[in-house]
């Protein structure tokens, strides 16, 4: 029996059996990172009283708990602006948070909401669409 599978014996041992199994394994997870849930990331906006506007990244649904977010503006790492929530926890054991960061509607499109996560293979950077928006409304 190798460190994780004891630590996990002794997590189960120690848990209600009338819980889900999920919900009992994911608190004692995290040192031997059994699993990883990935973190839904989706970037709205909204317009501010003085001709600004504000992009939120909403990112949602992760595990384990600790996750780098940041903006980016034409790649580089921005901190003018940037406003964040605490991560919090879901019902289901997940955890969500956001970051705001404000803009001047002319430039929005030149940021992006970067994530790091266990439970992405690679960071993600995702930037505000309109909505109905498609690849080829872009393109053509």
């Amino acid at each position: 029996m190798n460190t994780s599978t004891a630590f996990l014996s002794l997590c189960l041992s120690r848990s209600s059996v009338h819980s889900p199994v999920w919900k009992l394994v994911k608190p004692c997870a995290y040192s031997g990172v059994i699993f990883a849930d990935k973190p839904e990331v989706k970037v709205t906006r909204k317009e501010d009283y003085d001709g600004m506007e504000t992009l939120i990244c909403r990112v949602g649904g992760f595990y384990p708990k600790e996750i780098d977010i940041t903006w980016t503006k034409d790649g580089e790492v921005w901190m003018q602006d940037v406003f964040h929530g605490l991560v919090s926890p879901n019902s289901d054991g997940t955890y969500y948070t956001w970051r705001s960061v404000t803009v001047d509607p002319k430039e929005s499109e030149r940021y992006k909401c970067h994530v790091e996560h266990d439970g992405l293979p690679n960071p993600v950077d995702v930037a505000w669409e309109e909505p109905g928006e498609s690849i080829e409304e872009k393109v053509g």
